[in-house]
């Protein structure tokens, strides 16, 4: 039994949708603003074999779990090779990345500490609301 406010709220893996971020990587939302009175957005990221997600910086803190595979994890100036199970933090501003020089998928979960996060590009100075449409292909694929 839950009352008219904020109730509890299942996101199944298998309807959940996948946006595409770029060539190799793609992204399923969970947590959001959509989702009246939530104060975060998480969800997951896949990393293919080869490809990386560009330096970029948040707005807002970041936590990110490493679900599978071997990471590289960029933070300003350092690199380091995580596994499964690490995480990292990331205060706001933080200049970081990851890239998969493996052979196997990297899948994350992450969590950003705000409902509004934004995503900065350090390459091009393009900033933009994670979830929307500059951030995600324009469809679900």
């Amino acid at each position: 039994m839950h009352s008219d406010g904020p109730h509890a709220v299942v996101f199944p893996a298998a309807a959940a949708p996948v946006f595409a971020r770029g060539p190799g990587t793609s992204t399923s939302p969970a947590v959001s603003t959509d989702l009246p009175g939530a104060s975060f957005f998480n969800g997951c990221t896949t990393i293919s074999p080869g490809t990386s997600i560009p330096l970029h910086v948040h707005n807002c803190e970041e936590a990110i779990l490493i679900l599978e595979g071997a990471p590289t994890f960029v933070v300003e100036d350092e690199e380091r090779v995580l596994a499964a199970g690490d995480v990292t933090w990331c205060p706001a501003d933080a200049p970081h990345c990851f890239r998969n020089h493996g052979d196997t998928p990297v899948r994350i979960f992450w969590t950003y500490l705000s409902p509004t996060p934004t995503r900065t590009i350090v390459a091009t100075g393009q900033t933009f609301p994670i979830g929307s449409a500059d951030d995600y292909a324009k469809r679900p694929r």
